[in-house]
């Protein structure tokens, strides 16, 4: 009997070990198939989770009513900014969402940290401010003046006892924002229309407006009762500030690194000549509605640089 025992207890040893084997075998198929699934996910997921980042929408904000650069046409972005924008996103891993508002309430949501800002002039103030982009657009800056006034410019002391009509929230430059309210007066409205209206009704001196003709053109063409005094106005001949305009971003925003992206996009756009393309076929279709009217026309104004 113990000779019997001794070979039972063999035969279940014989079998427990190879049982053990087998077990052990199948979990380590099903471990090293549950790694190969994570890894799996994990090389497939992460692509997909960086370009989701990538393409993550970036608001851009802007003045409602600057045409032809940039405005709102029944609740759609247009002008020859949003389509250097547009043709920039296509060049880019990121969506651009637009917001177009009065620039003094586009302005502040950009340091409310809401989006980047289209069309943003430098200042030292604002340079502590907000990351900028290259120089997208060199905006000139036209004195309109009724004809009956003989004003020229040549330096802001030009300005001096005038009233000076601008847009809500804009600033012209240091010097400018230093001078105003002191050497000169300025009178602030929403848009380009209202400030040619104080101008026929002699609520202002001058109006400061863009741009450049091209910009007073859109203007005038807009409305009916600024079309009937057209050749009431005039522009004078210097303009008054060459402005580059830029996108920026609040500092806090720490957007630098889609700032360099960018750059390098314009870059490539300015080299290829889209930018003043697209710049070119808005100045032409004003000029052909009506430059005759506006005396000392001409079609020499800077674009993109």
């Amino acid at each position: 009997m113990r000779i019997q025992n001794n070979s039972l207890n063999y035969r279940a040893q014989q079998t427990e070990t190879s049982v053990k084997p087998q077990y052990q075998a199948d979990y380590k198929v099903k471990i090293a198939s549950l790694l190969k699934i994570r890894l799996f996910l994990f090389f497939i997921l992460l692509p997909l989770s960086a370009l989701t980042a990538q393409c993550d929408e970036i608001v851009i904000l802007g003045n409602y009513d600057k045409p032809p650069k940039i405005y709102l046409e029944n609740g759609y972005p247009r002008g020859f900014l949003i389509e250097i924008m547009q043709y920039l996103e296509r060049k880019l891993p990121y969506n651009f969402k637009y917001q177009l508002y009065p620039w003094r309430r586009a302005y502040k949501n950009a340091l409310n940290n809401d989006g980047g800002i289209i069309g943003l002039s430098k200042t030292s103030q604002r340079e502590t401010l907000f990351d900028y982009s290259e120089a997208i657009y060199l905006d000139e800056v036209m004195l309109v003046v009724l004809k009956s006034n003989d004003l020229e410019f040549d330096s802001v002391t030009d300005l001096k006892g005038l009233t000076i009509g601008i847009q809500r929230g804009v600033s012209y430059g240091d010097l400018f924002d230093q001078e105003k309210n002191s050497l000169f007066r300025i009178e602030e409205d929403k848009s380009g229309r209202q400030r040619l209206k104080k101008l026929l009704s002699g609520r202002i001196d001058a109006a400061l407006l863009g741009p450049g003709r091209t910009g007073v053109e859109h203007i005038i063409n807009q409305d009916q009762h600024l079309r009937e005094h057209r050749d009431d106005f005039r522009i004078v001949a210097q303009p008054f500030k060459r402005d580059p305009n830029h996108l920026g971003f609040a500092k806090t925003m720490n957007m630098t690194t889609f700032l360099q992206h960018f750059n390098e996009a314009l870059l490539a756009a300015k080299q290829a000549g889209q930018i003043d393309k697209i710049i070119s076929s808005y100045r032409s279709l004003s000029t052909a509605k009506g430059c005759r009217y506006l005396n000392k026309c001409s079609h020499q104004e800077t674009t993109s640089r």
